[in-house]
C-alpha cells in the first residue's frame, strides 16, 4: 500500500516536472523572441546613429522579467536533472523528462547569452571606469 502510494507521488513528480519544464521553456522563448528584436534594434541605432525607435519602458520589463525567470529555470533544470539520477522513474518518463530538460536548458542558455550580448558595452564600460 505505502509502495504503490509512493509511486503514485513519484508519477505526480515527473508530471510536474514536465509541465513546468514546458510552462518555462515557452516563457523564455517568447521572452528570447522579444528580446532579440530589441538587440537588432539597438545594433541598427549604432550603425545608422538613430535615436528613439526603442520602447525603453517594455524593453525594462523584458528585461526584468529575464532576470526573475532565469534563476527559478536553471534551479527547475537542476532538480529536474537529480530528479532523474537520483530517483527510480519508469525508462518512458525518463526520456520525456530528458528531452524537456534538453528543451529547458537550451532556452536558458540562450536567453542568459543574448542578455550578455546586449549590455556587453554596458558592462564594459562599467569595469573600465573604475
Amino acid at each position: 500500500m505505502a509502495k504503490a502510494f509512493l509511486s503514485k507521488q513519484l508519477e505526480n513528480v515527473d508530471d510536474r516536472f514536465v509541465s513546468l519544464a514546458k510552462e518555462y521553456t515557452e516563457k523564455l522563448r517568447g521572452l528570447i523572441d522579444i528580446l532579440a528584436n530589441y538587440y537588432q534594434q539597438m545594433k541598427l541605432e549604432e550603425t545608422n546613429r538613430r535615436t528613439g525607435t526603442i520602447d525603453g519602458v517594455k524593453l525594462g520589463y523584458t528585461v526584468d522579467m529575464t532576470r526573475s525567470v532565469l534563476p527559478i529555470a536553471f534551479d527547475l533544470a537542476r532538480a529536474m536533472s537529480q530528479h532523474i539520477e537520483h530517483v527510480e522513474v519508469d525508462p518512458l518518463s525518463k526520456m520525456e523528462i530528458r528531452l524537456r530538460l534538453a528543451e529547458l536548458e537550451a532556452s536558458t542558455k540562450a536567453a542568459d547569452r543574448l542578455m550578455m550580448m546586449m549590455f556587453k558595452k554596458d558592462v564594459e564600460k562599467l569595469l573600465w571606469k573604475n
